[in-house]
């Protein structure tokens, strides 16, 4: 089940992105959708009995609030944040001993 819902989650983001590029959607609703979908796809996770991805979960929240900002006119830095954010994560997650260390 976890393939088929990232697959889903990645046909979705990329369906998306296609169209909001041939329409020309702001970044701002794209983000928002964006963020829609990668918590959508954590609440699928959830519902089948599978863990939460933390790191999707904050990336998720972060472009929903990055997409609420730019729709409200608050200037915020968010590739910056994102990438530290993903940074950080990546790091506890290496430090804590909770990522595979396959392949």
């Amino acid at each position: 089940m976890d393939q088929k819902i990232r697959g889903i989650a990645w046909a979705l983001f990329l369906i998306w992105i296609g169209l909001a590029l041939i329409v020309g959607i702001s970044v701002s609703v794209s983000l928002l959708v964006v963020g829609c979908i990668t918590l959508a796809a954590q609440v699928a996770r959830r519902s089948f009995g599978l863990a939460l991805e933390v790191g999707w979960l904050i990336i998720g929240g972060l472009f929903v609030i990055g997409g609420l900002c730019g729709l409200l006119g608050v200037s915020v830095p968010l590739l910056p944040i994102v990438i530290v954010v993903a940074g950080v994560v990546l790091l506890i997650s290496t430090l804590s001993g909770k990522r595979s260390d396959e392949g």
